[in-house]
């Protein structure tokens, strides 16, 4: 047994994510690296936060001391579809939430299409008022 599995220990954390709990500071470089998140105020105390399918990576770094690098993915530097600030078409950004000030400005929008048209049809029943008025004076 090594260091590593003497002084770190692997717990889930949520049904999407993992810890990492113990004496992890002589660490903290390899950890970040491998893609997790150091929290102070976990629920099980401080450690370190990973997504579950870097488990495999963490295991075996526990194990063997290898380290495999965990590449953060730029936003916008993607191929599906999403503009520089890596939101869609339609508005929605990485987590499937719309961002508020497109959402509002595209309401903004919808409402000044909806004045414009109801304008039109106020002029044209003007319009076909005095015509049928004008024709029965």
């Amino acid at each position: 047994m090594n260091d590593r599995q003497t002084e770190m220990q692997l717990q889930d954390y949520t049904e999407r994510s993992f810890g990492v709990y113990g004496n992890t500071k002589p660490y903290k470089d390899s950890l970040k690296k491998m893609g997790g998140k150091f929290n102070p105020r976990l629920q099980n105390g401080p450690g370190w936060v990973f997504a579950n399918h870097l488990r495999g990576n963490v295991e075996k770094y526990i194990e063997t001391g290898e380290v495999i690098e965990f590449q953060w993915r730029e936003r916008g530097d993607n191929d599906r579809g999403r503009d520089d600030r890596g939101r869609d078409d339609r508005g929605r950004d990485d987590r499937g939430g719309y961002q508020r000030r497109n959402n509002f400005q595209s309401v903004d929008q919808q409402l000044r299409e909806v004045n414009n048209r109801m304008y039109l049809l106020l002029e044209r029943i003007e319009y076909l008022e005095n015509k049928v008025l004008g024709q029965d004076g």
